[in-house]
């Protein structure tokens, strides 16, 4: 049986959203010779070369109808990897210290903040990562619900074959982040 549109109970005009939005994208590059005219102070410029183009598009409904965002968790080891250059900065300045000059100070100075940076980004991490481990379960839910539902081109409307969901494809969004 034909999904059809429940506002124009018609099915020629039906896609699936994420046909939709994979139709709405494209990109392109070009590789190749290019040369230029320039005109300026009554004089004639001439300029050549190879260049290299990369472009990309999606078009307006592509983006209106686009899939949620998945959470993404933040990569472990940064900060350890920061307090771990504070910690060999507070040696260094503790070698540096036995001579009496100001850059044993100075290094000891900078390994301190770098440690606390360090321990500031594990936490930040941390916490970003609980954050982003609670929004996947909804994200699933969210994914679950995009991948089912469909677009009619003649009336703007995206619906679930079910009925539960009927809206014009400008608050699609809103299902997910409101």
């Amino acid at each position: 049986m034909p999904i059809i549109c429940p506002n124009c109970e018609k099915d020629d005009a039906i896609q699936k959203i994420s046909a939709v939005v994979v139709g709405g994208q494209s990109s392109g590059t070009f590789y190749g010779p290019t040369a230029g005219v320039a005109y300026a102070g009554g004089k004639l410029g001439f300029a050549g070369g190879y260049t290299t183009l990369y472009g990309r598009n999606v078009s307006e409904i592509a983006k209106l109808l686009a899939a949620p965002i998945e959470p993404k968790a933040p990569p472990e080891g940064r900060g350890s990897t920061i307090i771990g250059v504070g910690v060999l900065l507070g040696f260094l300045a503790l070698i540096c210290n036995d001579d009496i000059s100001d850059l044993g100070y100075l290094l000891g100075f900078f390994a301190v903040v770098i440690f606390a940076v360090g321990i500031w980004l594990m936490f930040d991490a941390r916490k970003k990562r609980e954050f982003a481990n609670r929004q996947k379960p909804l994200w699933n839910t969210a994914m679950r619900i995009w991948d089912g539902l469909y677009y009619c081109w003649r009336d703007d409307l995206v619906f679930s074959p079910d009925g539960k969901i009927q809206l014009p494809s400008e608050k699609v969004q809103d299902l997910w982040y409101k």
